[in-house]
Order: C-alpha cells, then sequence, then structure tokens
C-alpha cells in the first residue's frame, strides 16, 4: 500500500492523455478514499494530543475529509491518513486535503514517524528547525504549499531520509552543507523555489 500513497501524492506531475483524464481522476480519487485506510488508534492514544496539534494548525474543521479526528473518547474509531503500528504513529498521509496553515513545530515529539506526507495543500509558515528531532522519517512530502523560509542545518540529523520532496514552494536561502550528513537520500526535490548560492561541496559523499 505503500508505493499506492507514494504515486497518489506524486500524481500532481504526472501527465495523462486528455481522452482518458477523467478516468483517471476518478480512479485516483477512488484510490485516494480506499487505499489511505488507517488501522486501530489503541495503542497510540499518546500521540492525540500532537495529532490534535496538527489539526488545529492546519484548520481541521475545513479539511476535505477529517473522519476519526478530534475522537479521543475511543480508540477503535480510525483517524482517516493516520497509521497506528500497536504502539505509536508510524505514518501520516494528508495529501490534497485542504490543510490551510502552518506547520506544527510540537511535531518534534513524534520521534516514531517514518512517512509523513502534507503535500498539494495550502501550507505557509516555515519549516520548523525542530523537526529534525524526527530521526526516523524515511519520506518526507510537502511539495505544492507555501511554505517560505530557508533550510535549516537542524533538519541534518534526518539520516535515514531517502526521499525528501519540498518542490514548488516558496523556499529561499541557500543549501546547508550539513546536509551531507543525509547519505540516504535517493530522491531529493526542490525546484520552483527561490534558492540562492551553489551545491555545497561536502553534497558529493551524499
Amino acid at each position: 500500500m505503500m508505493a499506492i500513497l507514494l504515486l497518489l501524492c506524486s500524481a500532481s506531475i504526472l501527465k495523462f492523455p486528455v481522452i482518458r483524464s477523467r478516468y483517471i481522476s476518478l480512479l485516483l480519487a477512488l484510490l485516494l478514499t480506499t487505499t489511505i485506510v488507517s488501522a486501530s488508534m489503541c495503542g497510540c492514544q499518546q500521540r492525540y494530543a500532537l495529532l490534535m496539534d496538527l489539526y488545529t494548525a492546519t484548520n481541521g474543521a475545513g479539511w476535505l475529509i477529517s473522519s476519526g479526528w478530534n475522537t479521543t473518547n475511543d480508540c477503535n474509531v480510525d483517524w482517516y491518513g493516520v497509521t497506528c503500528s500497536a504502539i505509536d504513529v508510524t505514518s501520516v498521509f494528508l495529501t490534497s486535503n485542504r490543510l490551510v496553515g502552518t506547520l506544527p513545530s510540537s511535531w518534534w515529539n513524534m520521534t516514531a514517524l517514518t512517512s509523513l506526507a502534507l503535500c498539494s495543500n495550502s501550507l505557509q509558515g516555515t519549516l520548523p528547525a525542530d523537526w529534525g528531532s524526527m530521526t526516523k522519517l524515511v519520506s518526507l512530502q510537502l511539495y505544492a504549499n507555501s511554505l517560505s523560509g530557508s533550510f535549516g542545518g537542524e533538519w541534518s540529523s534526518m539520516t535515514m531520509l531517502d526521499t525528501l520532496l519540498l518542490y514548488s514552494n516558496k523556499l529561499s536561502g541557500t543549501l546547508p552543507s550539513v546536509w551531507s550528513a543525509m547519505v540516504r537520500l535517493v530522491n531529493l526535490q526542490l525546484y520552483s523555489n527561490a534558492l540562492s548560492g551553489t551545491l555545497p561541496a561536502s553534497w558529493s559523499s551524499m
């Protein structure tokens, strides 16, 4: 299911024949509603407050789909887009879900998270430096938003990342040389921003 979710998150860059566009759109909509399935939240109750930080910071009341969110009295209720692996939240996929607002800095505490996809929404503000504490992240997709500010060197501690998609935002500044520590990166996309400077020489070790 992971491969399907990543494909959906990246669907905006695919080109399809016009004659089939309507059918493919229907197919993607069907897949989006049937494949982003959450497991029981039992065992992840300790993350309710942090999940609600995201809900509040991004106008959860206006999300396209928010089923299960803000339900803290029954752990058997699935939270849309959230995967709980018995003891902790491991992934959150809320792509194209009308998130409007900023990224909560408190999420540095989501230390078991391996995949986070909040792309194709209306997120603003900066990339929280504290997110560098999410050292188990393997895939982070925040493209097609309105995020601004510069890249923080603190993210260099995300050494498990193999996919980092931040393109089509309003990010500026130079590329941090310390990101050379991200030696597992195989898919880094930063285009359509306002970056300056050159590629750090230290990146040759990546």
